[in-house]
């Protein structure tokens, strides 16, 4: 029961919003880049000085770093009466764009580390 609690969480929150003045939030995509580029190219550039053979440690370290934000976030947010909307937005594009961060950076590894 845990994830469609909070996905009617989540969608309660959107509902009580304007979506569409919170897409056009500059703090927005600056998130989604720190979460989803940005936290996965450092961990990229420090686990390349880690020997391969914990290549499954590598792995799991940056499939971490690359994944969408927490629903947690929005959660959190609307308890402490916090801008609920931006935050649900956020979960929900990080969700979106990790389709296609997530192979992205797990390829690029792949080919960095076995060079």
């Amino acid at each position: 029961m845990n994830l469609p609690l909070v996905m009617i969480a989540m969608g309660c929150y959107l509902a009580q919003g304007n979506i569409r003045s919170a897409l056009k939030s500059k703090a927005l995509y600056q998130a989604i880049g720190a979460r989803l580029i940005i936290a996965p190219l450092i961990v990229l550039v420090i686990l390349q000085f880690v020997p391969n053979h914990f290549m499954m440690v590598k792995n799991v370290i940056l499939l971490g770093q690359a994944t969408p934000v927490a629903a947690l976030m929005a959660i959190f947010s609307h308890t402490f009466h916090r801008n609920a909307l931006f935050s649900t937005t956020v979960v929900g594009l990080t969700t979106l764009c990790s389709l296609v961060t997530i192979p992205l950076f797990m390829g690029l590894a792949q080919w960095l580390w076995h060079l």
